[in-house]
This record gives C-alpha cells, structure tokens and sequence, in this order.
C-alpha cells in the first residue's frame, strides 16, 4: 500500500488537468479487471494571492473562489469554522499546522497564512491582500469496479488533492487497491468507486464531493437498495476508526439523511490529522504501515460481514 500512496504522491497536486496523473496510476495498479469511467465536468479555482501587512510581504496562498480586495483584519482559523464566513472575506489560518494549510476555501476573497504571522497582522496599523481566481475547466473521471447491478456494500474514495495529499486521500485510495488485488472475489457483489473532483468544485452550498454526487445522480437506485455505504479517506497515519462521524465532510450526499443510518467513513483521528492537512506536510512519511494494516484488517472484516 505505501509505495502505492508514494506514486500517487509522485503526481500531486492531484487536482484539476493534473488528475489525469492520478487516473493512469489507478488503472495501471488494476490492470486486468475492467473498470467503468464515469467522465463529467467539473471547475475549480487556481488563485494567486498577495498579503501586505505595513508594507512587510506575508507569505500566503488563496483560499478563495473569487478573486477580490481585503482591507480589513477579518483573521478566522481554518479548521471549525461558522458556516457564515464561507461568504466573507478573511485572511485564515490552521491553527494546528505549522506551514500554510489550505483547510477551507471560501466563496469571498480569501488568504491563507502560516500560525505564526498571525501576530503580524494582529500587530499590523495596515492591510493590503489580493487574490485573483481563475477557473480550470476540466473533465473528471469516477473509476468504478465491480457490481453495478445489485451490489451488497458500495465503497468510495477519492484520489484528488488540494496540495499534497499522502494521508487526504492516496491511503484511501491505496487500501481499496490492495483490497480489491489481494480479494478479486469482493468485486463480485461490491461496487468500489474511485472519485475525482471530490476536494474542490463551484457547487454552492458544499463544494466538496462533487464527484460522489455526480455517482450519486446516475447510480441513486444503487445507492437506495445496497445494504451498507462506505467511504474511506485519511487513513495510516494513526488507528483506524469506523464511524458516522463527518459523514457531512467526508461523503455530502445530497440524500445523506435518508442513507445516513446505512453510511460509514473509514478513517482516523481528525485532531491529529489536522496537523497536516491540506499543507505541504501531508507525505508518505507521516504513514505507518502497522496503521495501513490496522485499517485494512478492519475493513475487510466489515466487508466480510452481513
């Protein structure tokens, strides 16, 4: 699994054109079983962003969907945030990583900052940040394998990243590799999707996880009459946990609240991993191969069950 989530990480950021990278190693890994691409189109922002505080430039990166001005000290963090500032123009930060983490992008101008110039804008008489948006149009796929007819259990994760993306989500990703070459047999009454465009759309409210509704509007039936839903995605790095936590954040269904009694997400401590996330730090060093095994022994015991 781990030299899986390395060639993926070989190829990141796995987002928008550059997904394609991503795509070829996936079916490359499955060679010889058939897999169905579900294409559709799909935007997402490329931003450059610029922060002046009393003339000092600040090292930033945008975390906008439009681009515009910010005059003004609207400091938020990135991680737990009201829903409120999505459409508010804010300079964030992750206060649990250390480099700049792209955490939550917002429908407003928007700067991201490392935690430690926090102070400098705090302490700052004045303000200057600009960002500038453009849109990459692209064509996103959903790598599905197995049963599309009548599967028991439908599986998902995705392969796209925001910056790096070891942990979010090439551990995801490379445990239901591993999975469906060491048991081909699942694939018989499973359907495994592997989902693009899942970190970043122009979907308003969510826009996460557009590629998982995009399954969800072809494959609804599917998705009605299976028994069990899961998703796996940020695994490896500590115990696996299975649970019906951030079901919102990890798999936003448009039917989540119908399905929800049947939806699982396979992953891992989220305070931990925000040390990490959506930042340049999210490598195939902070994976450990005992918590890959940990998670794969689980869920395949869940596979396995009723």
């Amino acid at each position: 699994m781990l030299e899986i989530i390395k060639k993926l990480e070989s190829v990141s950021p796995r987002k928008g054109k550059n997904e394609k990278k991503a795509v070829k190693i996936i079916k490359d890994e499955l060679s010889g079983i058939d897999i169905y691409e579900q294409k559709f189109k799909n935007a997402i922002p490329i931003g450059k962003a610029k922060l002046i505080a009393d003339g000092n430039n600040i090292p930033c990166e945008a975390t906008a969907f439009i681009s515009g001005k910010i005059d003004e000290k609207v400091l938020i963090p990135s991680i737990y945030i009201s829903a409120r500032f999505f459409n508010f123009p804010n300079i964030n930060f992750n206060p649990y990583c250390k480099v700049i983490s792209l955490a939550t992008f917002y429908f407003a101008p928007s700067i991201a900052i490392e935690k430690k110039n926090v102070k400098h804008i705090l302490e700052a008489e004045q303000i200057e940040g600009r960002v500038k948006v453009k849109k990459e149009k692209y064509t996103s796929k959903n790598l599905i394998v197995g049963n599309l007819e009548n599967p028991k259990f439908v599986i998902f994760s995705h392969y796209d990243t925001v910056k790096k993306g070891a942990v979010d989500n090439a551990s995801g990703v490379a445990l239901l590799i591993s999975i469906i070459k060491e048991k081909p047999e699942l694939l018989k009454e499973n359907a495994f999707i592997f989902s693009g465009s899942e970190e970043l759309s122009f979907d308003k409210p969510i826009y996460w996880g557009v590629g998982y509704r995009i399954f969800e509007e072809e494959y609804k039936a599917i998705l009605e009459n299976c028994k069990k839903i899961f998703v796996v995605d940020c695994i490896g790095f500590d115990k696996p946990i299975l649970s019906k936590e951030f079901l919102v954040e990890a798999l936003p269904l448009k039917n989540i609240e119908k399905w929800e009694e049947k939806m699982f997400l396979l992953s891992s401590k989220m305070k931990k991993l925000w040390n990490f996330y959506h930042s340049d730090l999210d490598k195939p060093n902070v994976i450990k191969k005992d918590y890959l095994n940990q998670a794969k022994t689980l869920f395949l015991r869940k596979l396995k069950s009723k």
